[in-house]
């Protein structure tokens, strides 16, 4: 099965009176994520879990960048990471951002900066 996107939440202005309310979702273990690749999308990843857990952020090569090889993190039980994410790098040739958490304990949100 295909990879179940994440919708980038956009980031209030710099005047917001009420801010953001990040909506998460769980990692799909199975079919992983992908996001619709932009530039300034910040990925947070939380392990709401006990145990930690491995996520995986695919790379694409890119001459520009030299990007050649996924990152690949562990994330312990309670902790957040959160990843800056661009275009060259790490959009696929569907136009897509993919990464995977091992475990549903992984909580995932996209924000648009």
């Amino acid at each position: 099965m295909p990879p179940t996107t994440i919708t980038a939440q956009a980031v209030p202005n710099a005047f917001s009176a009420t801010g953001l309310t990040i909506t998460e979702s769980n990692a799909d273990a199975a079919n992983g994520n992908d996001v619709v690749a932009e530039d300034n999308l910040i990925l947070l990843v939380r392990n709401a879990g006990a145990d930690p857990r491995t996520f995986v952020i695919t790379s694409v090569a890119d001459a520009v960048t030299g990007r050649t090889g996924d990152i690949s993190v562990t994330i312990a039980a309670g902790q957040f990471r959160s990843f800056r994410l661009q275009k060259f790098g790490w959009m696929n040739s569907g136009g897509k951002i993919v990464f995977t958490g091992a475990h549903a304990d992984l909580k995932l949100a996209v924000l648009r900066l």
